[in-house]
């Protein structure tokens, strides 16, 4: 890569500042391919570096921009006092955030305002789900099968550990994911994870046993006991 002083940086920031369908998702040409390369075409020109070159400068310089950007949020948001907030010294900050700081600020108002309305959608739907016992949800197939001691048949359990369950539980009870999204992710239904983050049903996943462990335990026994 070509040599980027930092007075050849501030040019380059000016030069993409003025080509709006670059920087701005809001800009009427940016979904535009052909209005789009020319943009980086110009840019091409004014510098004299290659649009490839350009655009991985680009990648750098706002990685390093979002970096600083996020440590002031954080810095605000974390209650500090106006002369705590974190205040960037890098020397191509104040010209970005002149521009895309508006871009950005608006972006995290949309993303922080979607979120709080599926946690409240998520919150609705575990007040108001209606509990539904196990044997209900662990029974996605209900293919019959022959039994091999009798020609009753038996329900087809859904296959999934209890690790797996806790785990989809913890990341709804901790808001990371809505139950929709564990549901889809971790294939456990969905008011299964809902009523264990609820705490309604504490049974052990799968098909209930016939026999207590005791019971079994006697059995083995005998069957022992008489050279079986």
């Amino acid at each position: 890569m070509s040599d980027w002083s930092a007075p050849t940086i501030l040019t380059f920031l000016e030069a993409y500042q003025n080509e709006p369908c670059l920087w701005n998702s809001k800009d009427a040409d940016h979904k535009n391919w052909q209005k789009v390369n020319d943009a980086w075409t110009r840019l091409s020109i004014i510098m004299n570096k290659s649009v490839k070159e350009l655009k991985t400068k680009k990648e750098i310089l706002m990685a390093t921009f979002r970096r600083h950007l996020k440590k002031k949020n954080d810095s605000i948001r974390s209650g500090a006092g106006s002369d705590d907030v974190y205040k960037p010294i890098w020397f191509a900050y104040d010209l970005m955030d002149s521009f895309l700081g508006p871009v950005y600020t608006c972006s995290n108002n949309v993303n922080s305002e979607e979120r709080a309305l599926s946690e409240e959608n998520e919150t609705a739907a575990i007040e108001d789900e209606e509990v539904v016992d196990n044997n209900d949800l662990e029974q996605p197939l209900r293919t019959p099968k022959p039994d091999c001691h009798n020609e009753q048949t038996f329900v087809s359990y859904k296959d999934y550990s209890e690790d797996l369950l806790n785990i989809a539980v913890g990341l709804v009870e901790n808001k990371n994911i809505t139950s929709y999204e564990a549901e889809k992710q971790f294939g456990i239904p969905r008011r299964t994870i809902l009523n264990k983050v609820k705490q309604k049903h504490l049974k052990n996943i799968g098909c209930p046993t016939k026999l207590s462990p005791a019971d079994e335990q006697k059995i083995a026994s005998c069957l022992i006991l008489c050279g079986v």
